[in-house]
């Protein structure tokens, strides 16, 4: 991954991000919120997150704008594990009430 040129390091926020997203799956287990449900709203997070990448850029920097391109898959990858960490909390949950 390369460097974020605003200092912040990815990876060493990943430990504190899993488990915040696995206690996120356990909760919405524990209240029975469904699994499609609890994805929906991780995918609508990371979606609004995006709309205010581009917002922010836009406003802020319209030169840049060109360049979120390059930070679309990181953002969108990002959600999709989290998506995976807390789905499978989910079902550990279910599988251990059912």
């Amino acid at each position: 991954m390369r460097p974020c040129p605003c200092g912040i390091q990815p990876r060493e926020f990943r430990d504190a991000a899993h488990r915040t997203s696995r206690r996120i799956g356990e909760v919405r287990a524990e209240q029975g919120v469904p699994l499609d449900a609890v994805l929906h709203a991780f995918r609508m997070g990371g979606a609004m997150v995006w709309q205010d990448l581009v917002d922010e850029t836009a406003c802020r920097h319209p030169e840049d704008i060109r360049l979120l391109v390059h930070v679309a898959a990181d953002v969108w990858n990002f959600v999709d594990e989290h998506c995976g960490v807390v789905s499978g909390r989910v079902v550990v949950r279910h599988r251990a009430a059912g």
